[in-house]
C-alpha cells in the first residue's frame, strides 16, 4: 500500500476532511468504495505495554515491527483499508457489501495475534467500533473501537473485544428493547430458569419485527451480555466461542433463540453446581472447626455434628466421603490418635492422663485404639521417641 494511499485513509478515518466531497474525491483517489451499499467497520490493532516495549525494541524495530502489522493486517482481513495510527496502534476499516457479520472475525484476529507474538513478542488489544453505512460515519466507528481498547473491554476467553454498541447502523436503527434485554440478564444472574425462558423470548420477538441483520446483531449482543454477566470463574468453563460460532451457523431466528437458550441454561446450571461446591466447602469447613474444638469431648457423635451444622446425619457422611476424609468417625478417631502421639511426644502425661484428654472414659479401650492405629502400645511409642533422641551422632571424620 502506497504512502500517499495511506495518508488518504488516515485522514479519512480521522475525520480530517473540510467538506464530504472532499472525502468523496479522497476515497476516489485511493480507490476505496463508497457505493449506497457498502458498510464499513473500523478496528484498531492496538500494542500492549508500548512504552515497556521500547524497552526492549529499539524505534527502529518497532517501526519495523508496526509495518509488517499494517501489512498483516491487509492481508488478514478481506476488503480491508489500513494505515498507522499514532504511536501504538494500527487501524483497519472493513468495507463490504451489506451487514458485516462479527463472527467472521474471529479467525482472523486469533491469526493476527498468533503472528504477531510468534514474530515480534507482542502482544496485541483489538477493539471493534459501530457499523456504519456511510463513509462519513467511520470516524465515529473508529472512536468507539479506541473505547473498547482504551477500556479492555472483555469480550471473550483471552480476548479483548467490545462490540461497542448494539444500535449497528444497518438502515435506520431500529429503536433496541433494553426493558427486556436487562429483564434476561436479571433473571439469568438470579437463575430464575422459567423467567430467563420468558424474557428471552419475548426479547427474539421484539428484535424480529425489525430487519433480519438487526435481530442477528442483538442475538450476538445478548450473548455477550449473558458471558459478561458470569462470574470470572464461570466465564473460563463456557464455551463462548462455539456459541458464536453456532450462532453464524443459524437460518433463522428460532435457531438462534435455542443457540441462546442452551447458552444461558448451561451458564445457570454451571452457576448452580459452583454453587453447591461453594457451600459444600464452607460446611466442611465449619463440620472440621467443630470437630478440632470439640474432638476432646467423650460424648462427641454423628448427631451432635449434623446439628450442629443443621443438616442430616446422611448429609454429613456424604460430605467427608465426598472429601476423601472417609467416615465422620474414622476422621474423628484419626484426630485424637494424632493429637494422643503429640502429647505422648511433647509432654511427661501418662498414657491415662492422655487418654482422659483426648476424649476416651475408658484408659483401656484407649490402650486398645492406640496400639491398633500405631502397632505399638503407648509405653513403646514414647520409648522409641525417647531411643532416637538419644542416638549418638556420628562426628563429621567418620569416628564414633
Amino acid at each position: 500500500m502506497g504512502e500517499d494511499r495511506e495518508l488518504l485513509i488516515h485522514r479519512w478515518v480521522t475525520g480530517a476532511f473540510a467538506t464530504p466531497e472532499d472525502q468523496r474525491l479522497a476515497l476516489l483517489a485511493a480507490d476505496i468504495p463508497c457505493a449506497e451499499n457498502c458498510r464499513y467497520l473500523a478496528i484498531v490493532v492496538r500494542v500492549d505495554e508500548y512504552r515497556r516495549q521500547l524497552n526492549r525494541l529499539s524505534m527502529e524495530q518497532m517501526y519495523h515491527a508496526k509495518r509488517e502489522l499494517l501489512n498483516l493486517c491487509a492481508k488478514t482481513f478481506e476488503h480491508a483499508y489500513c494505515c498507522l495510527g499514532s504511536e501504538a496502534y494500527v487501524v483497519v476499516v472493513l468495507v463490504r457489501e451489506d451487514f458485516i457479520n462479527p463472527i467472521s472475525l474471529f479467525a482472523p484476529i486469533e491469526k493476527l495475534r498468533a503472528a504477531m507474538e510468534k514474530d515480534f513478542g507482542l502482544n496485541l488489544t483489538i477493539g471493534v467500533g459501530t457499523h456504519a453505512i456511510s463513509p462519513l460515519d467511520v470516524p465515529e466507528s473508529l472512536r468507539n473501537a479506541h473505547i473498547a481498547t482504551r477500556y479492555r473491554m472483555v469480550f471473550g476467553p483471552g480476548q479483548d473485544i467490545l462490540y461497542e454498541s448494539i444500535a449497528m447502523r444497518v438502515g435506520a436503527t431500529p429503536p433496541y428493547p433494553e426493558d427486556e434485554h436487562h429483564a434476561v440478564i436479571d433473571a439469568f444472574t438470579r437463575a430464575d430458569t422459567a423467567e430467563f425462558e420468558r424474557r428471552l423470548s419475548l426479547f427474539f420477538s421484539a428484535v424480529y419485527t425489525q430487519s433480519v441483520q438487526f435481530g442477528q446483531a442483538a442475538a450476538v449482543h445478548l450473548l455477550m451480555e449473558l458471558y459478561r454477566a458470569m462470574p470470572p470463574i464461570l466465564q473460563a468453563e463456557c464455551d463462548l466461542i462455539g456459541a458464536y460460532t453456532a450462532l453464524g451457523e443459524c437460518d433463522h431466528y428460532g435457531q438462534q433463540l435455542r443457540v441462546v437458550h442452551g447458552f444461558g441454561i448451561a451458564g445457570m446450571e454451571r452457576g448452580a453446581r459452583r454453587g453447591t461446591l461453594d457451600r459444600h466447602k464452607e460446611q466442611m469447613e465449619a463440620i472440621l472447626a467443630y470437630l478440632a474444638l470439640n474432638f476432646t469431648n467423650p460424648d462427641l457423635s454423628i448427631n451432635a455434628i449434623a446439628e450442629h451444622v443443621k443438616l442430616s446425619t446422611n448429609t454429613v457422611r456424604v460430605l467427608f466421603r465426598e472429601n476423601g476424609l472417609g467416615s465422620p468417625k474414622d476422621y474423628l478417631l484419626n484426630l485424637r490418635m494424632t493429637t494422643a502421639c503429640r502429647l505422648l511426644r511433647e509432654t511427661e502425661l501418662t498414657a491415662r492422663e492422655i487418654s482422659e484428654k483426648v476424649g476416651f472414659t475408658e484408659s483401656r479401650y484407649f490402650y486398645a485404639v492406640f496400639k491398633k492405629h500405631t502397632g505399638k502400645t503407648a509405653f513403646e511409642y514414647r520409648a522409641g521417641i525417647g531411643a532416637k533422641q538419644r542416638a549418638p551422632v556420628p562426628a563429621k571424620d567418620g569416628s564414633e
